[in-house]
Order: structure tokens, then C-alpha cells, then sequence
């Protein structure tokens, strides 16, 4: 290969990354080789223009400099998987004519189809699947996820209609009726249900539909499935119940989340289970900023009353040496205290986490390795007491400590 013929390869690469079609054809014209094998994978200019803001007449100059779709990359993938992520549906019917086996698997065993399944624009996908056609049991499944992902209720009933499977297709995979109740598709989970879905069945680390459900604030998909006979009691790997995932929901919106919290309550589910670490649900509602809910969650005896000034508090974070600070959690019950220490610049790592259940402890051990302002600030745990930001507040300010507080997020 001459200088001059290497030169301009380089050149229809660069142009491509720059979606600049006159210095493709310039390139081309000046002897590029199409089919070149770049140094990003082994990727030829034709698999490059997944990258471009408008591929389709760079695609055109190239077919008629004769790009080869069936070349491969070092992963053994064609042009059409990467033709597949582009914008227009160009790419892969220029692809399909010249052959490109819509099956050819690359070497992690993925074809055009798993490469495009959840990113492909509509139009490109659906000609994939008209040379896929018929799709089997599995190619249905994988089918229906991505239209589940998307909100395509209506493409995910016709595939569900078609028949998919309703166990994982691999063991820790999502079941369909887990993504239709995370979604909160009630038609879709209630298709589901009727072609004998299990109400119970559960994902990876022990999550069914309704603590999916119940997590992302779906009260009508909760209803749907206590009505199907879902267990509200079933625990996942963590020991909590739907009531505590419901509790500690991290984005849902309130309204939601107490609709969802009603119905659980009302199925007779136990309010005051303890999860593996300890929480109950109305402890996980305080400690996640779900203050909403405290007043449908039933309290245990020893539970203190909430701090009106801290109510919308995640932490506050005290320091004034550089080398050891306090994190305080005012609405977690169990696990109030994080002492991190220094290691270098503008890092630091948890040094010791203690709970109020072993609170001396926590009290004895900051007095012997934390600084002095430290003592002010927890002189109340030994006995139990709840800790107020006020109080905190007006210690930190006569220690000259320096005092940030973090808000729970906005809902």
C-alpha cells in the first residue's frame, strides 16, 4: 500500500468521525480503501457511520466506491451490526441485499438484532425483523423486553398474543410479568397473568412483581396483582417485604407511594417485620426521607418522634481538623453515625459505622480516637436520647466546627 493510498484511508475515517461527506468523497476520490480495516476494531468506513448525524449519503458515496457489508471486524460482526444503530433503515436494507446473513452471530455470540434490540430507531429495527421473520420463542421474549422498555404497550400485547415465555430466559434474568409491574403497564401484566404468568414468580435476588411494583409506586399494578393471590408477606434477599421496599422508594412520588402503602396494609401484611439489617418499614421511611408514609406506618414502642428541624435532612457532615469526620444521618434509627477518616487529598473512607443498638460503643470509641468537638455532639447516645439539628447546630457553632447539611432529594 502506497503513502499517498494510506493517507487517504486516514482521511475518509477522520471525515466520517466528522460527518463531513465532501471529504468522504474527496477521500474516495483520491483512492480511499473502503473496506479498510481501521484501527478502532478492526470497524471498516461502512461500520463507522453508526456514528454519524446523517449517514445516508456517506453510505451511498461508499456502497458505489464498493464497501462490502459482509466484511468483518475483529469481533466477527458485519456492517449490519453496527448499520443497525443508525438512524435510517438505508444501511441495513443496503445490507440484507447484498447478503448480510441477518443470524451472523459475532464472537459473544450477538447478532445485528441483540446489538440493536433496546437502541435501534423503530423503523430500522422493524426491517431487521421483516428478513428475521418468523422470530422463535425466544427471539419473541427478547422482543416483547424491548417494547416493554419503551412503553409499547400495544407491540408488546401482539408479541405476548404470538407467545413468549413467561419464565427468565436465563437463570438471574428479568421474568415478563416483573418488567411489565416495573413499568406499571396494567395491560400488558394483566396479558401476562391470563397466558399463566406465576403471580410469585421472582428476579435474581428474590424481587417479585409486587415488590417491583410496590418500589416504583404503581398502586394500580399493587391492586391487580393482591387480587391474583400475590403473596404481600414474600421477602426478597434483603428480608424485606413489599411494604418495606414501598417505604424506602427512592423516586417515586408521594401520592403513589401511600396508594401502594394503603393496599399493602390492607392485605394484612406485617408492618413491623424487621428486614436482615434490622428496618422496618417506617424506619426505612425516615431514613429515605418518605416522611409522607409515617403517618399510615405504625411505629414501634421505642421509636422516637421524628425532629421537626430535621425532616428534611439526609445528613450533615461535621469536621474542623482535616482528618476525621463526623456524618450524621438524624432520620436513620439504627445506623445514625459514619466517622470517616483522611487518607489523602480529597479522599476519605468510612472508618467505623455503629448503630444504636450497641451506642456505648459508638460513644466510647469516638471519645478515644476522635477529636474533641466530637464529644459535645454525641453526649446523648449512651442513654438512648434522639439527637436534634438544633441542638446539633448550636454545638457545632460553639466548637467552631464546620457544620453541611444535605437535603433529601426533591420528589
Amino acid at each position: 500500500m502506497s503513502a499517498s493510498f494510506s493517507a487517504a484511508t486516514d482521511r475518509l475515517f477522520a471525515a466520517i468521525a466528522r460527518s463531513d461527506v465532501a471529504e468522504v468523497n474527496r477521500a474516495l476520490a483520491d483512492g480511499a480503501d473502503v473496506n479498510a480495516n481501521g484501527p478502532s476494531g478492526g470497524e471498516t468506513p461502512l461500520m463507522r457511520l453508526r456514528l454519524c448525524r446523517d449517514s445516508t449519503p456517506m453510505l451511498r458515496l461508499m456502497l458505489q466506491a464498493g464497501a462490502d457489508p459482509a466484511r468483518r471486524d475483529l469481533a466477527g460482526r458485519s456492517a449490519l451490526h453496527h448499520l443497525i444503530l443508525c438512524s435510517d433503515p438505508a444501511g441495513v436494507e443496503a445490507a440484507l441485499a447484498q447478503g448480510v446473513d441477518p443470524q451472523l452471530r459475532d464472537c459473544y455470540g450477538d447478532r445485528a438484532f441483540e446489538t440493536g434490540l433496546y437502541s435501534a430507531e423503530p423503523a430500522v429495527f422493524a426491517r431487521l425483523l421483516q428478513a428475521m421473520e418468523p422470530l422463535d420463542e425466544d427471539d419473541r421474549t427478547r422482543l416483547f423486553f424491548r417494547h416493554i422498555q419503551r412503553g409499547e404497550s400495544d407491540a408488546a400485547l401482539t408479541v405476548i398474543a404470538r407467545g413468549i415465555r413467561l419464565a427468565p430466559l436465563t437463570p438471574g434474568a428479568f421474568p415478563p410479568l416483573y418488567l411489565a409491574a416495573r413499568a406499571g403497564d396494567l395491560r400488558v401484566l394483566s396479558a401476562l397473568l391470563k397466558a399463566g404468568a406465576p403471580v410469585d414468580g421472582v428476579f435474581g435476588a428474590g424481587e417479585s412483581a409486587l415488590i417491583a411494583a410496590s418500589r416504583h409506586g404503581w398502586p394500580a399494578i399493587v391492586a391487580e396483582l393482591l387480587r391474583q393471590g400475590a403473596e404481600p408477606d414474600h421477602v426478597d434477599a434483603a428480608g424485606q417485604t413489599a411494604l418495606h421496599v414501598a417505604a424506602a422508594s427512592p423516586s417515586a412520588p408521594p401520592d403513589r407511594l401511600a396508594g401502594v402503602v394503603r393496599l399493602l396494609l390492607a392485605s394484612g401484611t406485617d408492618a413491623l417485620r424487621r428486614d436482615r439489617e434490622g428496618y422496618w418499614p417506617r424506619a426505612l421511611a425516615r431514613a429515605c426521607g418518605n416522611h409522607g408514609l409515617l403517618d399510615l406506618l405504625p411505629a414501634l414502642d421505642f421509636e422516637p418522634a421524628p425532629d421537626p428541624s430535621a425532616r428534611n435532612v439526609e445528613s450533615v457532615e461535621l469536621s474542623n481538623d482535616g482528618r476525621l469526620r463526623l456524618r450524621w444521618f438524624p432520620n436513620d434509627l439504627l445506623r445514625p453515625f459514619v466517622v470517616e477518616e483522611h487518607v489523602q487529598r480529597d479522599e476519605w473512607y468510612p472508618h467505623r459505622q455503629e448503630t444504636n443498638d450497641s451506642a456505648g460503643a459508638a460513644a466510647r470509641w469516638l471519645g478515644l480516637h476522635g477529636p474533641a468537638w466530637f464529644a459535645p455532639l454525641i453526649e446523648c447516645v449512651p442513654s438512648g436520647e434522639a439527637l436534634s439539628l438544633d441542638a446539633v447546630r448550636a454545638a457545632a457553632a460553639a466548637e467552631a466546627v464546620t457544620l453541611r447539611v444535605q437535603a433529601f432529594r426533591p420528589r
